[in-house]
């Protein structure tokens, strides 16, 4: 059995069409971006979480991490990055339905919906 290290990075609401921005932004950067022979860009939230695209062996990679302390990191593929872009959106989408069904409270929680 391998043992999992999970860590927890929070989103504000405030960030995330930043961070869908940035991702866009990362995502172009290539080999013609910079004259050195490899790169790595970055975005990161006031959470701790950090999406970044870098070279490795003459291809582009992904490595998602969270956390400060311990930090935790998962390498992709740069094809799911946009996969990635849109589960944040439809997350982005939910939240924004919950609100106008005035089913976030003032605290950001999840209140049941009136009766």
């Amino acid at each position: 059995m391998v043992d999992m290290i999970k860590s927890t990075s929070y989103i504000d609401y405030d960030e995330i069409d930043s961070l869908i921005s940035g991702i866009d932004y990362i995502s172009k950067v290539n080999n013609s971006s910079t004259s050195f022979s490899s790169f790595q860009a970055d975005y990161s939230t006031k959470g701790g979480l950090r999406v970044s695209t870098f070279s490795m062996n003459n291809e582009i990679k992904v490595a998602i991490s969270s956390g400060r302390i311990n930090k935790v990191k998962a390498y992709f593929n740069i094809l799911f990055l946009p996969d990635i872009r849109e589960l944040i959106g439809q997350a982005k989408n939910k939240i924004d339905a919950l609100k106008v069904n005035k089913q976030i409270n003032k605290w950001g929680q999840i209140e049941p919906p009136p009766v």
